[in-house]
């Protein structure tokens, strides 16, 4: 993935949440957590807006609460993820990342999740959280207003991933790898 070196927009944040032991070990995550390459990237980061699609095969939209109130004011991500999807190339979520599709409308008009098999951090797993009180909005109920096929896993917190097409969404924080081996096949 290129790295953009003179268009910085600043340090990523981390979810403390997304550090415990339960994520790192179940995901393999801690491996990227102790590698200073990998972490140091994260200090300088791109622009959304300085992004090249024409570099890029797949867009993918990370989780955890912070996303939910990031990703649906931002204008340059939704025209971003709505040129990806239009130029053939993957658009992938993971958990919250689904409220970054919230407000992503196509150039007919439709919202991108329009008639399209999607799940996203589900209202139960919300309330199990205990982080209903917290969020900006039921990303559940607001991906099926908008006219998606919401489905989630009977089991809260078991790993779920709905292809449809080149929309590749995983439920929650254990279905991460599930989504990454859906977005490069």
């Amino acid at each position: 993935m290129p790295v953009a070196t003179n268009k910085i927009l600043g340090k990523i944040p981390l979810d403390p949440e997304s550090l415990t032991r339960q994520i790192l070990d179940d995901q393999g995550t801690g491996k990227r957590y102790l590698d200073r390459a990998f972490m140091d990237r994260l200090k300088d980061t791109m622009k959304v807006s300085d992004a090249h699609i024409d570099d890029y095969d797949a867009i993918h939209l990370t989780g955890g609460h912070g996303v939910m109130f990031d990703f649906p004011q931002s204008k340059d991500l939704e025209t971003l993820i709505a040129r990806f999807y239009e130029t053939g190339r993957v658009v992938s979520t993971v958990c919250h990342g689904a409220a970054g599709l919230l407000d992503v409308t196509l150039s007919n008009g439709d919202p991108l999740v329009k008639g399209k098999r999607v799940t996203g951090f589900s209202w139960p797993e919300e309330e199990l959280a205990n982080r209903a009180e917290a969020v900006p909005c039921n990303v559940q109920e607001e991906l099926k207003k908008l006219g998606a096929d919401y489905s989630t896993v009977a089991q809260p917190f078991a790993p779920y991933v709905v292809e449809d097409g080149r929309l590749i969404t995983g439920q929650n924080p254990f279905s991460a790898r599930a989504v990454a081996e859906a977005v490069v096949r």
